[in-house]
């Protein structure tokens, strides 16, 4: 089940109802079998990153790339903008760990911290190309 957290901060019921996760029923029959894979994909595991970040040092997972794509192209749409804004805290969530998020938020958040929107938004696409990734497409 996928729910944006948009969609669970919002207090907007349009929104909550467009959260709903929808059931599909899928019926398999003795008719309906899938012949073997003729390609196979698995996934990589997860690499830990480490990061100077604007003065301070970081361990970090990186997030879903599909993620990072959905914030810079919403970041690009002023009507996208409050939905890319809540992506984004979950992007320094997943990255980070909710722990250190909290610390990341923080210097977000200090005007006397030169950390800002833009350096996590470069570092998204660094670590977007380091996977072998382009951001902007």
């Amino acid at each position: 089940m996928v729910t944006s957290t948009a969609a669970r901060r919002s207090g907007n019921p349009a929104k909550k109802a467009a959260a709903t996760p929808r059931k599909v029923a899928v019926k398999k029959t003795a008719d309906h079998k899938l012949p073997a894979a003729d390609i196979t994909i698995n996934p990589e595991p997860k690499k830990k990153v480490s990061i100077d970040l604007i003065g301070e040092r970081y361990l970090i997972t990186p997030p879903k790339a599909s993620l990072a794509v959905a914030i810079t192209q919403g970041a690009r749409n002023p009507d996208e903008a409050e939905e890319a804004f809540a992506k984004l805290q979950d992007w320094i969530d997943l990255a980070f760990g909710v722990k250190i998020a909290v610390k990341i938020r923080e210097r977000l958040d200090d005007p006397k911290d030169d950390l800002d929107l833009d350096h996590i938004m470069k570092l998204m696409n660094a670590l977007m190309e380091l996977g072998g990734e382009n951001p902007t497409t």
